[in-house]
């Protein structure tokens, strides 16, 4: 993926390039809230943005799955994914942004529009 510097593309596709990841059809968002939302490619913060994604409102079945397992497998990490959660209550719903529109869009723009609540 090669976008502009300060684009919303470019960091997408450097996380993806360092993550040795490659985008997967029906996954594109997840790879791209990652870079909006500042979660790395860790274990943790799969979990995290899961519970960021719930707060947020989406309610799939991976996202309480994945709550459930935390609370056995992240014992220690349940402050961090409580955060989380809390971001993605205040952050603007995402469930209707239009990824591909936003991909040569100023990233910190973006990034403070659907944020501006978390201030």
């Amino acid at each position: 993926l090669s976008f502009p510097h300060g684009t919303v593309g470019k960091p997408l596709g450097d996380f993806l390039k360092c993550n040795k990841l490659y985008p997967i059809t029906g996954a594109e968002s997840l790879d791209l809230y990652h870079v909006l939302f500042d979660f790395s490619a860790s274990f943790k913060d799969e979990v995290a943005i899961q519970f960021f994604l719930r707060g947020n409102g989406k309610n799939s079945i991976a996202s309480f799955a994945t709550s459930i397992g935390a609370w056995i497998i992240l014992p220690r990490q349940w402050s961090y994914l409580k955060a989380s959660y809390a971001r993605g209550k205040k952050c603007k719903d995402i469930s209707t942004l239009d990824l591909k529109s936003i991909l040569f869009k100023d990233i910190e723009e973006v990034k403070a529009t659907l944020l501006k609540s978390e201030k």
